[in-house]
């Protein structure tokens, strides 16, 4: 997961959330100006993609185990 931020024009942050997957950049979620506490408005995010995560990984690892079994 990537999180950028940078000055907003006005005041705040511009902040956004990217997931890196093998063959895409997925958007996830931006804030636009937000305030200097950003990081407590995106910790559900960051939080949420972290099971995503861990979901996906599970996920793949029972796929192969389902690909490698049904080859046996």
């Amino acid at each position: 997961m990537l999180l950028q931020w940078e000055p907003a024009a006005q005041a705040g942050w511009d902040v956004t959330a990217r997931l890196g997957l093998a063959t895409i950049d997925a958007h996830l979620a931006s804030w636009p100006c937000a305030p200097d506490y950003w990081p407590q408005l995106v910790r559900p995010t960051v939080h949420e993609v972290t099971g995503l995560c861990s979901a996906l990984r599970v996920a793949t690892a029972a796929l192969e185990l389902a690909n490698r079994l049904a080859e046996s």
